[in-house]
């Protein structure tokens, strides 16, 4: 009875990793796999792992379908294994208990398929997702060459599955090649996260937000013609320069020389009171 223990945790380890490569893959985000290639690259630290991965994105259906299949045919083989091997014992047990016995068979069959589907949940499911999503990109580069292994050994169940999955969404109108684009939104939203967490400058963060709001201005928003420039003339007397000041009230002044009319500088009105 220990052995067959200790095969239905091996079960659950494997459908735990199935669980881990599948939330891993599509969690992670290409941009960053990418820069991780480049470092890759410039460190000449092995790569293979980071490219199968990427490859693994750019065809998800068939990454998809081999997951299902390995996740499928291990839940299947775990109830059938667990049900088989482990009921008989504890139905010696519970026939002898009064009241129970006559459902012995029953019951322990019960009891085996819903404990073996905790564990399944548990170990084979919701703890691998949990660690994948904590670093996704890293755990999918391990993960990518023994999972194309995996769809080249059951190539012919995977590509019968992954057909028959694009037969079915083709009816419904559904191609699959629409990819979505990273919007504006997502793009704030990532610069704010980067500012959260320390990973850009307050600052970088507010000079990127002040680029993406150039798009949406007009360009008399931010430049002012010559023509309805305030200069302020190098060689004008005092009281005709502080008229200008108080009538524009502006916090720097663009500095020309009457003659010419070339401009020659900007000054800020604190220096001008500071000068006076």
């Amino acid at each position: 009875m220990f052995a067959d223990l200790i095969i239905l945790l091996v079960m659950f380890v494997l459908n735990g990793f199935f669980s881990l490569s599948e939330m891993a893959v599509v969690s992670s985000r290409r941009n960053r796999l990418q820069s991780m290639l480049s470092k890759a690259h410039e460190t000449g630290a092995q790569t293979t792992g980071i490219e199968t991965a990427l490859r693994l994105q750019a065809e998800p259906g068939r990454f998809l379908s081999s997951v299902q299949v390995g996740i499928t045919l291990i839940g299947v083989l775990a109830g059938a294994f667990g049900g088989a091997t482990l009921s008989a014992p504890l139905a010696e047990v519970l026939i002898e208990i009064p009241r129970v016995g006559p459902y012995a068979a029953q019951g322990s069959f019960v009891f085996v398929v819903v404990v073996i589907t905790y564990l399944s949940l548990i170990v084979g499911e919701l703890v691998p997702k949990r660690i994948a999503l904590s670093n996704p990109e890293a755990i999918a580069s391990f993960i990518a060459r023994p999972m194309t292994a995996f769809a080249k050994a059951l190539s012919p169940v995977v590509t019968l599955v992954s057909k028959s999955t694009e037969g079915v969404l083709s009816i419904y109108g559904f191609t699959g090649a629409n990819v979505q684009k990273v919007t504006e939104d997502e793009i704030r939203h990532l610069i704010a996260e980067g500012a959260a967490s320390g990973a850009i400058e307050q600052a970088e963060g507010e000079i990127a937000n002040r680029v993406l709001q150039l798009g949406d201005m007009r360009i008399s928003e931010i430049m002012t013609p010559s023509i309805n420039m305030v200069w302020l003339d190098r060689d004008a007397p005092i009281d005709e320069t502080r008229e200008i000041i108080f009538l524009t009230q502006n916090m720097r002044y663009p500095v020309r020389c009457r003659d010419t009319g070339r401009a020659i500088g900007m000054v800020r009105i604190e220096d001008l009171f500071v000068e006076t």
